[in-house]
């Protein structure tokens, strides 16, 4: 993954504002890259670590408001977005805002302009960067939530959790997105199979029966069952170590065939994404019948 001190992406349809732009911000020692599209703009991200994010919102395709809504809701990045537009409509100002947005710049661009907004905003992440540092001395930290049946009905989990996490500790983009899935995985297996007892046949039928299925489920003590995860940092191994546990009779964990060279194997309804995990993860353990899983996730920086 590359990195450099005040690297900015410029994400335009017009190449030739692009190039402007460029030339204009590399006279100030900035190093820019270009992508003409969101679609360019999310892999560039992806592979790169960037200080500053600059789009247009109009776009063919995707606009920079989805483009925001990626990088600050979905990927959870607190990189600062500047959003360039010809004229700013109230309607898209307040979905900017809503959306996280750090500054607004008219076209056309002046250069003083956007060189005083860059310099504040990065100012600004210098500043929140320093305060959310978490101390060199602390090497390890624990995390202990419980949830509900209607808590995983009603909220994105794994998006509460890495949040949380990332508020203390670096997560590159990759390992992040593999968490992700991870604990989409586990968490949703502890609720679907071990709280809530959907069995396979239910969740082969309409979407109509399914819900009907968990509404009756919650009408009994299942709705008061929890699920429990803990998770442990240690910093001298850079080691993130999850454990997910329900309250359920657990599963047979011979299903999960640790010798399964297909792990994806899509003919298969059961245990493709506890496979996953696995995959995913640098190690899977499964205790108390499979009631309980432990994974381990190692923070690379490749």
């Amino acid at each position: 993954m590359s990195t450099a001190a005040n690297r900015i992406l410029l994400v335009d349809d017009d190449i030739e504002l692009l190039n402007s732009l460029k030339n204009i911000l590399s006279v100030y020692k900035f190093e820019v890259d270009l992508a003409s599209s969101v679609n360019i703009a999310l892999n560039k991200i992806t592979e790169n670590n960037y200080n500053l994010v600059i789009s247009d919102i109009e776009m063919p395709k995707k606009s920079g408001l989805e483009l925001l809504d990626q990088l600050k809701r979905i990927m959870l990045l607190d990189i600062p977005v500047i959003l360039m537009t010809g004229h700013l409509e109230i309607d898209y100002a307040i979905e900017a805002i809503a959306l996280g947005v750090d500054d607004f710049i008219k076209k056309p661009i002046e250069s003083n302009t956007i060189l005083k907004s860059i310099n504040n905003l990065l100012i600004k992440s210098k500043i929140k960067e320093k305060k959310d540092k978490i101390d060199p001395n602390i090497n390890a930290i624990s995390w202990s939530f419980e949830f509900s049946p209607y808590d995983f009905l009603n909220q994105n989990i794994p998006d509460h959790i890495l949040y949380l996490i990332k508020k203390s500790i670096y997560l590159p983009i990759k390992c992040i997105n593999e968490l992700s899935v991870c604990l989409e995985e586990t968490i949703t297996n502890a609720f679907i199979h071990g709280t809530l007892m959907i069995p396979d046949s239910i969740r082969q039928q309409s979407h109509g029966d399914y819900r009907s299925f968990i509404n009756a489920q919650m009408k009994t003590d299942i709705a008061n069952k929890k699920v429990f995860v803990n998770i442990d940092y240690c910093g001298t191994k850079k080691t993130l170590t999850f454990s997910v546990k329900d309250q359920g009779t657990g599963f047979n964990t011979q299903t999960i065939d640790a010798n399964n060279t297909l792990m994806l194997d899509f003919s298969y309804s059961t245990g493709r994404g506890l496979n996953l995990v696995r995959i995913l993860s640098n190690k899977i353990t499964f205790l108390e019948n499979g009631s309980r899983i432990i994974f381990e996730k190692k923070i690379n920086e490749n």
